[in-house]
């Protein structure tokens, strides 16, 4: 049951409805959209949405809409058909469906949606970017407020014919919003997308009589600015509205879509409405929070924008309010859907803890959603004498990290010996301030460091385990904070020859002298035959300081001196040494 201060505050609600939406005959008409969708070469199904006032007269089985093309030297007239009302729908949010004039000749309130479509096949053309379908009619409600006369409307949407790609036009998913309310925060979303994945820019823009020629406004009025507000605005990437209505009125807004493919424009559409701006009495208009932020009577929090990452997981919780549906009032059932999508993302709504639903988005974006994706909530009341609401509308930001790395070591890698070796981190596009992270599944410390480029791995001798090892590179000098995960599995395999006896059997008396050392040293060995050899030196962070042989070596006594690798730099070094694959690794102090 309503509170009596809301059906009293209704009056005036009642009184301009009943004014706006009763004309008959000649003022039915309310705007409408045109799209199309290319169904093969040269060919496309044109659809129009036209709304109407079912307070008075009805459309028609079938409209005219003009295709032309001054390049191609092309009009015709092209029949679209209602197809008997199948795809027509009632779209005033009444709390009480019977009530609806479109339904019910006793009613007082009913806007409904109509439906058209037909074929057209264009001709081959080369210069047939210019192609433009477009349907007018006369005229538009006299009850309008902000236009000196009621004047012609007149939809379109331009076609490019010779694209590579034929393009299918963006379309208009969501029943448009015909009343907003006075004085409060109003959301509205039309749920334009395109099948093609083309880039498109909304704006507002004036509404139209013919191709040149744009509705006469009363002064102060324009199509940026159709009605009376505190505040409006329009997302140039999600065509969300936000606007505060402060004057009983009944205007026209027009949405521009602008579609672009690898930044160049190849068409538009509009969608022409008209709404009343209504005093909704006692009933509050419900709202949703941004991402993990909080709504109540105080407002709503947190941002309807985030940044995230390719392949790192997304979750976000969004909460809701509506002064007449918070448990302690409960007077009115909330309910919530989730709109236009993101896809392989889950939505999921808990409605059933509270009478206030709140919901908990999830995805783990991939290469292929780097840019702007959105998607929209709506929620909605059952006030009387009509449903409060709102569309609201959350973007996310996907980035890539930009980074690339590889390391010198297999995802997966068996060894036989217990020596130690470094995992080398072939540089890639660093950057300024890049970071690396390093942790392990073991207990005991395996790693020298655990921040640096190329850690030193030590396995724990005689364990025979298996390792793994977990990597995130960060670039924290860049603008974005995403960043590459990567993990190592390093299996110590006991059941085979150990590193000790296979290297004895291809290099004998390894050692460095003098050591410690201030200046130089040597690094002897006597190799048992012609082998592959590699000498390395390490800092105790795991950054290779120096190469000093990599090649093909004679069995035999060598000597090589190591200080020259080193700089002299006083510190711990570890000078590795690799002799057809095994490794040993000798660790010399400079003083």
């Amino acid at each position: 049951m309503r509170n009596r201060l809301q059906l009293i505050k209704t009056l005036t609600f009642a009184a301009l409805m009943l004014f706006s939406f009763s004309k008959a005959n000649a003022s039915h008409f309310m705007g409408g959209d045109i799209t199309y969708v290319c169904i093969g070469p040269n060919q496309y199904s044109i659809v129009a949405k036209l709304f109407r006032d079912c307070n008075g007269i009805s459309l028609g089985n079938t409209i005219n809409v003009n295709v032309s093309s001054p390049n191609c030297n092309y009009n015709q007239s092209v029949q679209l058909s209602n197809l008997n009302g199948a795809t027509n729908s009632y779209i005033t949010p009444l709390c009480d469906p019977s009530q609806d004039a479109c339904t019910n000749n006793s009613g007082v309130y009913g806007v409904e949606q109509y439906f058209y479509r037909g074929i057209v096949t264009l001709p081959p053309c080369v210069n047939g970017n210019d192609f433009v379908i477009s349907w007018n009619t006369c005229c538009r409600n006299g009850a309008i407020t902000t236009l000196t006369n009621s004047g012609s409307n007149w939809l379109y949407a331009n076609l490019n014919n010779t694209l590579s790609q034929c393009n299918s036009s963006p379309a208009f998913n969501f029943e448009p919003t015909v009343y907003l309310c006075l004085g409060q925060e109003n959301h509205f979303n039309n749920g334009v997308t395109d099948i093609d994945g083309d880039d498109l820019v909304f704006s507002l823009t004036p509404c139209l009589e013919t191709a040149t020629t744009p509705v006469s406004y009363v002064a102060g009025f324009s199509g940026v600015n159709p009605l009376t507000t505190s505040s409006i605005s329009i997302d140039p990437q999600t065509g969300q509205i936000d606007l505060v209505p402060t004057a009983l009125e009944v205007a026209v807004i027009c949405i521009l879509v602008e579609e672009y493919r690898s930044n160049i424009k190849i068409g538009e559409t509009i969608r022409d409405l008209q709404f009343a701006v209504v005093d909704c009495g006692a009933n509050d208009l419900p709202i949703m929070s941004g991402f993990n932020g909080t709504a109540s009577t105080n407002g709503s929090t947190g941002s309807y924008s985030y940044t995230g990452c390719v392949g790192e997981e997304i979750e976000l919780s969004l909460a809701s309010f509506d002064a007449q549906g918070q448990p302690l009032t409960a007077s009115q059932t909330i309910i919530m859907d989730w709109g236009i999508g993101i896809s392989n993302a889950s939505y999921i709504i808990d409605d059933t803890t509270s009478t206030l639903p709140s919901a908990t988005f999830r995805w783990i974006p991939s290469a292929a959603d780097v840019g702007t994706n959105f998607f929209t909530v709506s929620i909605k009341d059952d006030a009387c004498i009509f449903n409060g609401i709102s569309v609201f509308t959350y973007k996310i930001n996907v980035q890539s990290s930009g980074l690339t790395y590889s390391p010198n070591i297999p995802t997966d890698t068996v060894v036989c010996d217990t020596s130690i070796f470094a995992i080398d981190v072939n540089q890639g596009n660093f950057g300024p301030g890049y970071q690396f992270f390093w942790s392990t599944n073991a207990s005991d410390s395996v790693l020298s460091c655990y921040n640096c480029l190329d850690p030193i791995f030590t396995p724990i001798v005689g364990l025979g385990a298996t390792y793994e090892i977990y990597m995130i590179y960060r670039n924290i000098g860049a603008t974005t904070n995403c960043f590459v995960r990567d993990t190592f599995t390093v299996t110590i395999d006991n059941n085979c020859v150990t590193s000790t006896k296979t290297v004895d059997a291809l290099v004998r008396q390894v050692s460095v002298s003098p050591n410690p050392f201030t200046t130089n040293a040597f690094l002897s060995y006597n190799l048992n035959q012609r082998s592959d050899v590699i000498i390395e030196v390490y800092d105790l962070l795991g950054k290779r300081v120096g190469m000093i042989a990599n090649g093909m070596q004679n069995a035999g006594k060598h000597q090589i001196q190591i200080g020259e690798a080193i700089n002299q730099v006083k510190g711990i070094y570890l000078v590795r040494l690799s002799v057809d694959g095994q490794s040993v690794t000798k660790k010399v102090l400079v003083q």
